[in-house]
């Protein structure tokens, strides 16, 4: 039996992150790269949120085109065959959460104290 594989492997992955209903693709992005982060990819400061559009309620401004970009990526490189790419996924989204979770620098270069 000869196995095809196609010439374009990303495509499966851009197929699935275009027909899926947006509710579950929330869910199922949520549970593969953790709400903090996924919240962070669609430009919200409230997890909640997450919550009211795995209900049905409409995504603000351009989080739905954000995050199904997000979910084509991680499928695509979690769908590899290859450990390290499916490491990487993992590793990549717990350095983001990681991150997320620290102070940002002070406008202009300088530390908080006012020293450069």
């Amino acid at each position: 039996m000869t196995v095809l594989t196609p010439s374009r492997p990303d495509l499966a992955a851009h197929r699935e992150a275009t027909a899926t209903a947006f509710p579950k693709l929330v869910r199922d992005l949520t549970g593969i790269i953790g709400r903090k982060l996924t919240a962070y990819i669609a430009g919200v400061k409230d997890v909640r949120a997450l919550d009211r559009w795995i209900e049905g309620a409409e995504p603000y401004k351009n989080s739905e085109e954000r995050l199904r970009f997000a979910f084509r990526v991680v499928r695509d490189a979690g769908e590899s065959r290859s450990p390290i790419r499916r490491s990487s996924v993992a590793d990549w989204s717990q350095s983001r959460t990681q991150r997320s979770r620290a102070d940002p620098p002070a406008p202009g270069g300088r530390s908080r104290e006012g020293r450069p």
